[in-house]
């Protein structure tokens, strides 16, 4: 019997239930390829010489290893405007002014598992589909770490502290950024509110409470959020 056997049975032994957490702190790694999209098959990869070009989508795999060494892959395709890179991870890249993606791939982030859709599992439970928003971006794991552990504030590659709850912002470049990237998510949370032509007040106020980063920056009170409440009530015309 070798070790790693016998390691497997004191394991299995010794067995917990893995838990996963929405608030992530760890390293972000990508994987982008051309593929198509094949009915039973899923993503294909794309063949020049065979394929057509109309049919060419560009997957995106995303695999964050957060610090105790537990992995949270999503895999979406670019094109897709319900899909979780465009409605989710991408604005926040934006957001914090990261545009170099290979680059960028292999940092140290603090990110959060946003929802943006539903499906239904083979049990027939409903369950939400997330993809994570990028909050932050840090130099090494170090200073990850000691963010996580809140021995240091967001003191990443732009420096700073975290902004005061819904009373607006310090000014530093890091709470800055991590604002946009809250800001760009208030439209999304305020549609989950909507109850006929009008938003359900308890129903946002919990929602925002329940999102740690939108809680730090906003609260129902903030412009921001009444801004984004009159927006999604507006009339069409």
């Amino acid at each position: 019997m070798t070790n790693n056997t016998r390691n497997a049975w004191q394991a299995a032994a010794e067995a917990v239930e893995a838990t996963f957490s929405n608030d992530i702190y760890g390293r972000i790694e990508f994987d982008m390829w051309f593929c198509k999209l094949v009915k039973g098959a899923g993503r294909v990869p794309f063949d020049d010489g065979i394929d057509r070009l109309s049919d060419r989508r560009t997957a995106v795999d995303i695999n964050i290893q957060d610090l105790g060494g537990t992995n949270y892959d999503r895999k979406f395709i670019a094109e897709i405007g319900t899909d979780g890179w465009l409605k989710v991870t991408l604005p926040s890249l934006k957001a914090l002014g990261i545009t170099d993606l290979q680059k960028f791939s292999g940092s140290f982030v603090h990110a959060v598992m946003e929802p943006y859709g539903e499906y239904t599992d083979r049990d027939g439970n409903k369950k939400q589909r997330t993809a994570p928003a990028v909050m932050a971006v840090y130099p090494n794991g170090a200073a990850c770490e000691a963010a996580a552990q809140g021995a240091a504030p967001q003191t990443d590659i732009f420096s700073g502290t975290p902004a005061a709850n819904g009373n607006g912002h310090n000014g530093s470049p890091a709470a800055d950024a991590e604002r946009q990237v809250a800001l760009a998510f208030l439209p999304a949370i305020v549609k989950t509110a909507i109850r006929g032509t009008g938003v359900d007040i308890p129903t946002l106020d919990a929602a925002l409470k329940s999102n740690p980063i939108l809680a730090k920056h906003f609260n129902i009170g903030s412009p921001e959020v009444m801004q984004a409440i009159a927006s999604a009530t507006e009339p069409a015309f």
